[in-house]
């Protein structure tokens, strides 16, 4: 069960990270650079999501020692 509970944590984390990335990444995108922005932004976003998925304890630590 517990187990069952942890998959199902760590792949809302991931999806919500991946989401997260590319809206940002697209929408930033879209505002500064038009359409072409936004799928350039839009895959960069999705790249550094997955980093953020695949490592949730190193962006974790990025957050709470505020090195930016």
């Amino acid at each position: 069960m517990l187990k069952t509970i942890k998959l199902a944590v760590q792949v809302i984390w991931a999806g919500c990270m991946l989401i997260l990335g590319t809206a940002i990444g697209a929408s930033y995108g879209f505002t500064r650079y038009g359409i072409g922005g936004t799928f350039a932004l839009g895959f960069v976003g999705l790249c550094l999501g997955a980093l953020v998925a695949a490592a949730p304890e190193m962006a974790l630590e990025i957050l709470v020692s505020g090195i930016w």
